[in-house]
């Protein structure tokens, strides 16, 4: 006696499928899956149909097929006012010289925070800031609503985008340095006509440039301690007066973080 067997069996985010058909023409199927991790999309082919005797069996050609889906890609460009030169940012220094190696100025943390309740979404931390401003990271597809952008920084203040940003697209953009208003509140500073940068001074990270500032930094502007040290808010590798000039006006105006 003859009989026809067709088995499709896939795998799919830990779940194991069979389907047995009756012995027809059957069009190639296929589906996809989001998940935490990635994508993964399956293809049966045509099937072949025939006949086969005894403990043989004619099996279809379908194949599984997985890859990750297409992740975002986050560009923003910023300047740290602490590093700024005058036209592009000094890598950060310590003792021995550049701290990083490349074209790196310093770290910066890169933060999302959703436009219902301003609840934190997402964080990366230790991003490479260039030394041209530029900053560039990778997230998961099911980021795709609109977000607000936050960026802080070891001596920097928390300064966020001025609206929330859809991440809808593949890619996404955002150039903090064309005009104080692409801050919420304002809350950045003009470094050269038509610039502006993250304002320096928070070195105790507390959302406020004030004199608590001074105190912690006191024992090592005494001692004029060599480094990578939160309290070097101009980067060159000491900790001395010039560092308090970098903080003196946003010391003086008394600059917060400003939210939504």
């Amino acid at each position: 006696m003859k009989r026809i067997i067709i088995i499709s069996g896939f795998l799919l985010l830990g779940l194991t499928t069979q389907a047995q058909v009756k012995p027809n023409v059957m069009n190639s199927l296929g589906g996809s899956s989001q998940y935490s991790g990635g994508y993964l999309a399956y293809s049966v082919g045509e099937p072949i149909i025939g006949n086969a005797t005894a403990t043989n069996a004619s099996i279809n050609q379908g194949f599984l097929q997985s890859w990750e889906q297409q992740k975002k890609t986050l560009m923003l460009t910023l300047w740290l006012q602490g590093l700024w030169n005058g036209s592009n940012l000094n890598k950060a220094q310590d003792e021995n010289g550049d701290h990083f190696i490349g074209n790196k100025a310093d770290n910066i943390n890169v933060l999302l925070y959703d436009t219902t309740n301003y609840q934190l979404v997402y964080g990366s931390e230790d991003n490479s800031l260039s030394t041209m401003g530029k900053v560039e990271l990778t997230l998961q597809p099911n980021y795709s609503a609109s977000y607000y952008i936050a960026i802080t920084n070891r001596n920097h203040l928390q300064t966020w985008s001025a609206a929330p940003l859809s991440f809808a697209g593949d890619t996404i953009a955002y150039d903090f340095t064309t005009s104080a208003t692409k801050a919420f509140g304002d809350n950045q500073k003009e470094v050269a006509p038509g610039i502006f940068a993250i304002m320096v001074g928070d070195a105790n990270q507390d959302g406020v440039v004030d004199i608590s500032d001074l105190v912690a930094m006191d024992s090592d502007l005494t001692n004029g301690t060599l480094g990578y040290i939160v309290y070097d808010l101009n980067g060159d590798g000491v900790i001395d007066i010039s560092d308090l000039v970098k903080i003196d006006e946003n010391l003086t105006n008394g600059v917060v973080v400003i939210t939504p």
